[in-house]
């Protein structure tokens, strides 16, 4: 299975590098002006080649791997995990996000219809982003890594790549210089560039202390649910932090991260993410399960 992602992941990138070129050279001739940026074109085509990868190497990724963590609980059950973890990954994180509002971000007043259509978007994106990189990172990437080595090489090297993979953007200011056969492998050098920028290993940090917790959750429930709304929760609170705030005049943001990751840089985001995580070892314990179950009696 590790080999199956392997080659996913290889062939992938040398696919795209490989056939990206030629397909944008093509809308070069369809527009006077292409409509799309090189770097977004191909992550459209990286993403079409992922999925029709995945397809033929469906039987060696073995996917059917994941449906025990979404058929190991009830849809009310299910439900309230979803539900719970939301609450606490969003409440811990804006609870401690309020505290940086000042330094280099504050609140910004727009007219109700603009958070309404922030939040429309905003609410479903979370879900499905959680929905899919939970079942990749956490039920897939997660499990075959602890199968071949064990519960702590397991919980790093899967939260690892979590968080790197974030830091590999697309680089909107490339400009496309014409088709050559190595400008697909030029624009993944700069891509592969943007990892050296200051703030990332910040970032990295961050993120790899919330993919350990997401992994915890779903060692502790054996299901995928408590992941999921842990980790919507978490985008919610920093896409709606970066969507409701604006720059202070005059603050500067680390490169790599920008704004739209400052929180999970910051020293105060990693404290939260470490009290969400006491937290879930509270709600997933026994006497706490026992306790509840006895109140709701």
């Amino acid at each position: 299975m590790i080999r199956a992602l392997i080659i996913l992941i290889v062939l992938s990138v040398l696919i795209s590098c490989i056939i990206t070129p030629p397909i944008y050279s093509a809308l070069t001739l369809l527009f006077a002006a292409p409509p799309w940026p090189y770097s977004r074109v191909f992550d459209r085509v990286i993403l079409l080649v992922a999925i029709i990868l995945i397809w033929f190497l469906r039987k060696e990724l073995n996917l059917k791997s994941v449906e025990p963590f979404f058929n190991a609980a009830s849809k009310r059950s299910a439900a309230a995990f979803i539900t719970t973890g939301v609450l606490i990954s969003f409440g811990t994180a804006m609870l401690f996000a309020s505290l940086l509002v000042g330094d280099k971000i504050t609140w910004q007043l727009k007219e109700p219809a603009y958070y309404y259509s922030r939040l429309l978007k905003l609410v479903p994106a979370a879900f499905i982003i959680a929905l899919i990189e939970e079942s990749f990172f956490r039920a897939l990437l997660y499990q075959k890594i602890k199968e071949i080595s064990s519960l702590i090489p397991a919980l790093l090297i899967s939260s690892f790549i979590y968080a790197v993979v974030h830091f590999l953007t697309p680089d909107k200011s490339f400009t496309y210089s014409g088709y050559s056969l190595f400008v697909g492998f030029e624009y993944l050098g700069v891509v592969l560039k943007r990892l050296t920028l200051a703030g990332v290993p910040q970032g990295i940090i961050g993120l790899m202390l919330v993919g350990i917790v997401l992994c915890v959750a779903l060692e502790r429930t054996k299901n995928i649910y408590f992941s999921i709304g842990l980790h919507a929760g978490w985008i919610m609170a920093v896409k709606g932090i970066y969507y409701f705030t604006a720059t202070v005049p005059g603050a500067v943001f680390l490169s790599g991260p920008g704004r739209r990751y400052y929180l999970v840089t910051e020293p105060l985001g990693w404290l939260s993410v470490a009290v969400v995580f006491l937290i879930v070892l509270l709600v997933t314990s026994d006497s706490f399960k026992w306790s509840a179950k006895k109140a709701c009696t």
